[in-house]
This record gives C-alpha cells, sequence and structure tokens, in this order.
C-alpha cells in the first residue's frame, strides 16, 4: 500500500498558473462565450514543462494550481489498447465456432483479422492525431496573443442557404448546408488596412468575433464568437 501510495506521488505534479487569456470578442455577453487558455507550468525530472487548458461557460475564477497526474494519458491508451485487443479476440472466437459449426467457409479468418487490426491501428492513430492537433492549435493560439495576431471583427452581412432542388445533383453542397446553413460576412483592421472574411455558422452568426492568425491577417486559422 505504501509503495502505490508514492507511485502516486511520483507520478502527480502540481502546475502553476503562468498566464492566462481571454479568447472571447470585446463585446461578448454571454456565459456560453467565455473561453480563456489558461498556460500552467509544471517541473518533472528537473525539466519544465508547459500544460494548457482552456476554461469555458464559468464564472469561477481560474485556479492559481491544478495537479495533474502524468500516468493518465498513458492508462488512457493502454486502456484503449486493451479493449481492442480483447474485442478481436471475441470476434475471432466468433469467426471460429461460425466457420467450423455452420461450416460458413468463405470466411477467410487471417484476411478479416488483418482487416481488424489495420482498423484499430488507423483508429488509434486517428485520435493521437486529434491529441496532437488540439495541443498545436493550443500553442498557436498563445503565439497569436503574445505577438498581437488578434483582431476583432464585426459583421456586415448575414445570408441564410438553401437546399438545391432535388433535380440538382449537388451531394456535397448540400451536406455542407446542412452543417452550416448561416454564413456571415465581416470586416476588420490589422496594421491600418481592412478586410473581408465569411465563416460558416450553424446559427445566426454574432454580431462579433474574435480571429486568430499566424502572420498574415487573411489567413484565420481560428475564431471565437
Amino acid at each position: 500500500m505504501e509503495k502505490e501510495k508514492n507511485n502516486l506521488n511520483e507520478n502527480c505534479v502540481v502546475a502553476n498558473l503562468v498566464a492566462s487569456y481571454d479568447l472571447k470578442p470585446d463585446d461578448a455577453k454571454s456565459v456560453t462565450s467565455i473561453n480563456y487558455l489558461c498556460i500552467y507550468e509544471y517541473e518533472n525530472k528537473g525539466k519544465k514543462y508547459k500544460y494548457r487548458t482552456h476554461q469555458t461557460d464559468n464564472f469561477s475564477s481560474i485556479p492559481e494550481t491544478i495537479e495533474l497526474d502524468l500516468r493518465k494519458n498513458k492508462i488512457k491508451s493502454s486502456y484503449k489498447i486493451g479493449i481492442i485487443l480483447w474485442g478481436i479476440l471475441i470476434l475471432s472466437i466468433f469467426i471460429y465456432l461460425i466457420k467450423n459449426v455452420i461450416n460458413f467457409d468463405e470466411i477467410n479468418i487471417p484476411l478479416f483479422l488483418t482487416f481488424i487490426v489495420l482498423y484499430n491501428i488507423i483508429a488509434i492513430s486517428k485520435i493521437k492525431s486529434q491529441n496532437e492537433k488540439k495541443r498545436k492549435l493550443d500553442e498557436k493560439l498563445e503565439y497569436a496573443i503574445l505577438n498581437n495576431h488578434t483582431v476583432n471583427a464585426y459583421l456586415v452581412e448575414t445570408k441564410l442557404h438553401f437546399f438545391l432542388s432535388d433535380g440538382e445533383n449537388n451531394s456535397y453542397y448540400n451536406e455542407s448546408v446542412r452543417k452550416y446553413p448561416y454564413s456571415g460576412k465581416y470586416t476588420y483592421s490589422y496594421n491600418g488596412k481592412k478586410y473581408t472574411k465569411t465563416f460558416d455558422f450553424l446559427r445566426n452568426p454574432p454580431t462579433s468575433i474574435r480571429l486568430f492568425f499566424d502572420k498574415n491577417p487573411k489567413d484565420i486559422f481560428y475564431f471565437t464568437e
């Protein structure tokens, strides 16, 4: 028991808040617009690391310190892999029973199992890729804020898209419209130059949004309502 407690303490670190950035537009009033990028720092084995997280839809103050379990991601990964392996084993037994009891010789078990394994490898890679994208996005947001690569944009035109008639064959357009039936045209200024940009929305576009970009004000990689 004492050994488990020591291992738990070794894998838990206290991260200290070093910065927080308000990502919402200047005139946002709704609680759903609350969005803070919080930057924490912690030390592990003599090295310093950053941990970025968001605080949204919450009026409570941002905590000055948080406790992080460094084993959390490892445990989650092992858990997911374990479930996948158990799933493959159960599926293999099921197919074996079908093949031998029902004599369903058309099933190519090695090929089928290879397909299942490859499918799960791709699924795991996709999850890791999504987590990596989120981490990089938060890094880019912090960079944009520190370098003043952010502006408020204001709505000048709203459009409601309509589905194409059945006679018009454009499934991609119809699918896009179903997801984002509204579009809003916005204007914003940066370093004395005026720009316009159109974004798609699920509902009526807000009167203002906050934009974030790397270097070119035309290339927006993120915005908050």
